[in-house]
């Protein structure tokens, strides 16, 4: 799911009729959007019919939101641009200005009876006044930003977290070597080890996959994830499985995969429950992010860096206890204090039931059209 976050430079922007407008130009658009206010007014449109999932959340927010995806200031005249300059501009009843806001800008959305009229009634903006201006330019600024979510095309700040967690690699130019150590990772999150045997061209061959001295049975067609690293990275390429044979897996991996510094872990931006003990106090905050091998943490007090908790992590279907070391603390937020925590130990089934839910969150982003 895509987290836009909307709000704006001062009262009166108009944050919470744009918000609601922009999802309904979303949907018009094909994109299952609902809008939600989280600074005290309703929380969500009407539901979505036949009990589909929102594709994407139009969020009001006055904090920052660890899954956004892309930020929207809502202007009026004579407000000043935001310094970060990283965020969307939607000009709400102001002409078409905003010098050195260049690409940033979603839209101008002229001043019509038609906004407030169609939020206060309930009632469809674009039936309601199909032949407005304001309806037009909102429809405008909503199929950029589809067409932005969709090539990739996001505020620099999203651009670098993204970086961060990993970039483009292609497989001819970094295939493993006979006898490295790989891993499979199937469509359930689940690793086995193996050794490449034989590479050729976009070919791998590799020993019978193992897990706990059980082999795996294989099967032609099933989709899997190969990883490897070289010392300072890791490259994941996805494969499908073509031939099986007693003493060996026939791969045929895909050109483009990713290249993640430093990290043997894939992390996930999602909020979960996380309680964090420390010094005989039982701290109640959530996460940030997660992954195999530690997670971000908000937390209402502040640790040192380099001291060793007790982390219980609620997953939607298991809890994970561990003990963790904080590695690093990042800028406060108004929610609370971030930390970067590192398992230690954690047990290999907790693990991998961590990298399960993260796999399955990717499968749904992709058939959502969000990957």
């Amino acid at each position: 799911m895509a987290v836009i976050r909307i709000q704006g430079r001062r009262p009166g922007a108009g944050v919470r009729t744009l918000g609601h407008h922009l999802a309904a130009a979303l949907r018009r658009l094909g994109k299952d959007a609902l809008f939600e206010d989280l600074r005290g007014g309703p929380r969500v449109d009407r539901p979505l019919s036949g009990g589909r999932e929102a594709s994407v959340r139009v969020v009001a927010s006055k904090e920052p939101l660890p899954e956004e995806r892309a930020v929207i200031w809502v202007l009026l005249p004579g407000d000043p641009l935001p310094e970060d300059g990283q965020s969307w501009l939607l000009f709400n009843r102001q002409e078409k200005k905003g010098e050195g806001a260049g690409e940033r800008v979603l839209g101008f959305i002229p001043e019509e009876p038609c906004f407030s009229r169609a939020f206060e009634e309930g009632k469809d903006l674009f039936t309601l006044c199909p032949e407005g201006e304001g309806a037009k330019a909102l429809l405008q600024a909503a199929a950029r930003l589809q067409r932005a979510l969709r090539e990739g095309e996001a505020p620099p700040s999203r651009r670098r977290q993204d970086e961060e967690a990993g970039e483009p690699a292609s497989f001819s130019q970094a295939a493993p070597k006979v006898n490295q150590k790989v891993v499979l990772r199937d469509e359930e999150g689940e690793s086995y080890g193996s050794f490449v045997e034989e590479v050729e061209g976009s070919w791998v061959t590799v020993a019978v996959p193992m897990r706990r001295m059980v082999a795996l049975q294989g099967k032609p067609g099933s989709a899997f994830l190969l990883e490897y690293g070289d010392g300072t990275a890791v490259f994941q390429f996805p494969a499908a499985l073509v031939e099986v044979g007693p003493h060996g897996w026939r791969l045929q991996v895909e050109e483009k995969g990713l290249r993640r510094q430093r990290r043997r872990y894939l992390r996930w931006p999602v909020v979960l429950p996380v309680k964090v003990w420390w010094e005989g106090k039982a701290l109640e905050g959530r996460t940030a992010d997660i992954s195999g091998g530690g997670l971000l943490a908000v937390l209402p007090q502040w640790i040192p860096v380099g001291k060793k908790v007790t982390v219980l992590l609620q997953l939607p279907e298991r809890e994970i206890r561990g003990e963790a070391r904080v590695v690093r603390e990042l800028p406060r937020l108004p929610q609370g204090y971030r930390f970067g925590l590192e398992w230690q130990n954690l047990r290999m089934a907790d693990e991998d039931a961590i990298v399960r839910f993260i796999f399955r969150q990717q499968q749904k982003a992709r058939r959502q059209g969000l990957l």
